[in-house]
């Protein structure tokens, strides 16, 4: 499986806001992160964020942090995830990483 560990940034301050994973199209990932913020409002953190954003008429940066082949992306995720988290920044990912049952 090839995958991508992506980071979603705030367009105002260029803020690492988010890390993700997906094996799919990151483009794609983006707008269905979007459109779940959209339907479902304020459930998380995450959904805040986007909606305050698409309320500016903004959407987020999205950025490739790395890609690969195989079932290396969990421990790829949560590396990233701890990175940005040391070195400050407030993400807005609910947890450290590797949601098992998630391969969007």
């Amino acid at each position: 499986m090839n995958w991508v560990i992506y980071v979603l940034k705030d367009p105002r301050t260029q803020a690492v806001r988010y890390v993700g994973f997906t094996s799919k199209n990151p483009a794609r990932r983006l707008r269905a992160h979007i459109e779940k913020a959209a339907r479902e409002g304020g459930r998380t953190l995450k959904h805040k964020w986007l909606a305050s954003l698409a309320e500016c008429g903004l959407a987020p940066d999205l950025e490739i942090a790395e890609s690969g082949v195989g079932d290396t992306w969990a421990e790829a995720e949560r590396r990233w995830i701890a990175h940005y988290r040391a070195n400050g920044a407030r993400l807005v990912n609910v947890t450290d990483g590797a949601r098992i049952f998630s391969f969007t």
